[in-house]
């Protein structure tokens, strides 16, 4: 169990309506898999969904992924937390992704992968960590 504290949840810079629950919240700390049937029930917010918060943190990310989130999951434009992690630059989220087994080669709506994305937002580490995609369980050796 991952515990998160309201301060680390509203550093994702979740919508409006996220910003009221997360500071009506009892209890701080707040369990992942509290914050996971939240996020379920209010997969209607488009700004703070799973492929989100996924994206955003590392964290949340390995919480998620422990509890049993499809680590492919897409939101309603196609993107899923690989790619999303990818058009933000955070490269922590990316690697864990990629670790757990993310597929690279799902494309959006506008038929964009990870991959592609990442040349065009210029980041070259990221395109470094998508060509040591796991293979056997493991990163690719250099």
């Amino acid at each position: 169990m991952t515990d998160f504290t309201k301060q680390e949840l509203l550093d994702l810079k979740p919508c409006p309506k996220w910003v009221s629950i997360i500071n009506n919240w009892p209890d701080n700390p707040i369990e992942d898999r509290v914050i996971k049937t939240t996020i379920e029930a209010n997969q209607d917010s488009a700004e703070f969904n799973l492929v989100q918060i996924m994206a955003r943190s590392p964290k949340m990310a390995t919480a998620m992924l422990d509890l049993g989130i499809d680590i492919d999951i897409q939101d309603a434009k196609g993107r899923t937390a690989l790619f999303c992690a990818v058009s933000n630059k955070v490269v922590e989220s990316v690697r864990v992704l990629i670790e757990r087994g993310a597929d690279d080669k799902i494309q959006t709506k506008d038929k964009q992968t990870p991959a592609t994305r990442a040349v065009l937002r210029k980041n070259a580490d990221i395109l470094t960590i998508l060509a040591k995609k796991p293979v056997s369980g493991g990163l690719v050796k250099e």
